[in-house]
């Protein structure tokens, strides 16, 4: 085989090389937006789970106690408490922390 197509033949495969590369890496960025995407979603969950409690809590006037924020945590954790019972993974997660974890989706 003579040089020169030793060269060709291996600017051929650095060149497949790098379009398998790129497609892979257009999938899997693919799949961290949808990831990122998911959990600001989730992200927002906790965000609505704050007004239920809130409302909640307006609603029942347990504002007897000690802080208003006192029984919107009782009432946050007794329905997460409740969410568990009914066979649901345990909240552990805050609104923080999935947005911090989404940015972290969102870098590369």
């Amino acid at each position: 085989m003579s040089e020169s197509a030793g060269i060709i033949i291996g600017a051929v495969i650095a060149m497949i090389s790098a379009i398998v590369v790129q497609i892979i890496q257009g999938r899997l960025g693919k799949k961290r937006g949808t990831a990122r995407k998911y959990v600001e979603q989730f992200a927002s969950f906790y965000e609505l789970e704050k007004l239920y409690v809130s409302e909640i809590s307006r609603l029942e006037k347990i504002v007897k106690e000690k802080d208003k924020s006192d029984n919107e945590i009782k009432i946050k954790n007794n329905f997460r408490k409740q969410n568990e019972l009914n066979g649901c993974e345990h909240i552990e997660f805050t609104s923080n922390s999935a947005k911090l974890f989404a940015r972290k989706l969102g870098e590369k």
